[in-house]
């Protein structure tokens, strides 16, 4: 987890421990999920970006609401060189998103993996 020093935004990292074929598929599955259990929440845009490595990557945002504030959401899923979901994760207070979302976008492109896989004897 990454965050900035007062801790308004935070960027997190997941790797899901099965190989998923589409994360298309994955990402709208997370959204009707999230969507299932907090009702409240707003849903905006989506799309699709490629990396630096030439990688899809899913992404989609949202509002979410706390007792204090509202928060603004940017998930992205791809796929890892052993074929395993990653999701990352953005929060930050939902005004400023507005000046923050265009390098998530940034972000997602600088993307890259090494093309050699671990050496599992090391």
């Amino acid at each position: 987890v990454l965050s900035n020093s007062n801790r308004s935004q935070f960027l997190c990292f997941q790797r899901f421990p099965k190989v998923a074929e589409n994360v298309l598929r994955e990402s709208t599955l997370l959204s009707e999920r999230i969507n299932q259990l907090y009702p409240e929440t707003v849903f905006y845009e989506q799309g699709k970006e490629k990396t630096a490595s030439g990688k899809s990557v899913i992404w989609f945002e949202y509002k979410s609401f706390s007792l204090r504030n509202e928060q603004y959401n940017f998930i992205f899923l791809f796929h890892d060189m052993d074929q395993l979901t990653v999701m990352g994760k953005f929060i930050c207070p939902f005004p400023d998103y507005v000046y923050l979302k265009p390098s998530l976008i940034d972000m997602i492109r600088t993307i890259y993996e090494l093309n050699e896989k671990r050496n599992e004897n090391a």
